[in-house]
């Protein structure tokens, strides 16, 4: 199928001007980004072949399917797996079954964040020793070890690691080849454990934003999960209670029926730039060293500029806004598509999460 290429390239030039129009201040504070204006078009979901029959259909282009891996798809495009209905990102219709389709890479990987000084040796090897609570002789867990459901199924001084299949496991080593949803203890306060110390001179040295809580922003006409009406989605640290620690993932919940967690913006002397703060904690938002894994919280760094994030427009509580690491201005901070419960965030390009309507939030 032919894309129409003039029209793609008008509309991305369209994202670009309005981009720029807002970043440079062409737009007050108390606006917001007119999604209308700024997401591409999207191109129509089809079954084209499968199992690389007939061999002319292949490799498939963007919205295509069926694909069983990236090898089936066009030049950068990748085969985006699904196993349970999920929609497709970046492209419209709907998805047949459990088909799979390839797509434009939907996280940030044009720009690799600033690295920072602080090195771990990893020695410790991830291994399962149980499973809600057997053997009994395995509780509590050790240093690595797995399977925990929460803090308590760890031994003292050592929390449990939330996870999905194939997450690295912070002061662990072998993490990254499992691919079970197993997860393991760890030592937050530990000197294997891959995060930066708490912060050795003041952070931000500008204002400080009033406490908040951060919801994604939602309006009359968007379509989540095939719903016209809003469920509030609030982001929250992955933890049995207010008590964060190194490592935990954040992830979006329920706003008005479970425990949300409260942030606060502590800004630089130019009153743009932030840091992303856990409210009485010395946790900051970090975007991670590999900008396709998930967001987590880590001590907060004053010199560790993945720690350092930008609004378009300025955060206020008149309207919504975009969070874009300072670094990175065209990837914006979001969760997977449209959104559900446990959904962690990830770096998206903006496009594609303008285009899923998840691009923005508001405080709550």
């Amino acid at each position: 199928m032919m894309r129409k290429a003039l029209s793609f390239a008008a509309v991305t030039a369209a994202i670009l001007g309005a981009i720029a129009f807002l970043t440079l201040g062409g737009s007050s504070s108390n606006e917001k980004i007119s999604l209308s204006n700024v997401r591409r078009k999207l191109n129509s979901l089809s079954l084209k072949g499968d199992n690389g029959n007939p061999g002319n259909a292949f490799p498939l282009g963007e919205c295509q399917g069926d694909c069983d891996s990236d090898n089936d798809c066009d030049g950068d495009l990748v085969c985006h797996q699904r196993d349970d209905g999920e929609e497709v990102p970046g492209c419209s219709g709907v998805a047949e079954s459990n088909w799979d389709y390839c797509i434009r890479p939907p996280t940030y990987t044009s720009t690799s964040p600033p690295e920072i000084t602080t090195e771990t040796t990893i020695t410790t090897e991830v291994k399962l020793k149980g499973n809600d609570g057997s053997p009994s002789s395995a509780f509590p867990l050790g240093l690595c070890q797995g399977d925990c459901d929460s803090d308590s199924d760890c031994a003292t001084g050592l929390t449990c690691f939330q996870r999905s299949g194939g997450d690295a496991v912070p002061g662990c080593s072998g993490g990254e080849n499992d691919n079970s949803n197993s997860d393991y203890c760890i030592d937050p306060y530990g000197s294997q454990v891959e995060a930066t110390v708490a912060p050795t001179q003041p952070l931000g040295e500008g204002s400080v934003s009033e406490t908040f809580g951060l919801k994604i922003y939602w309006e009359q006409g968007y379509r989540w999960q095939d719903e016209t009406f809003e469920r509030k989605w609030c982001l929250r640290c992955d933890s049995d209670n207010q008590e964060c620690s190194p490592g935990r993932r954040v992830y979006i919940t329920d706003c008005d029926t479970d425990m949300i967690s409260q942030w606060q913006f502590l800004y630089l002397p130019d009153e743009t730039s932030f840091f992303w703060k856990l409210v009485a904690s010395d946790l900051c938002i970090t975007v991670p060293s590999n900008t396709q894994d998930r967001f987590t919280v880590e001590y907060c760094d004053s010199n560790n500029e993945r720690q350092l994030f930008t609004t378009t427009p300025k955060a206020d509580w008149s309207g919504p806004f975009e969070i874009h690491p300072v670094w990175a201005s065209d990837g914006c901070v979001a969760n997977t598509h449209h959104p559900k419960f446990g959904e962690a965030l990830y770096l998206w390009r903006c496009e594609v999460s303008e285009a899923s309507t998840t691009s923005q939030w508001n405080f709550y």
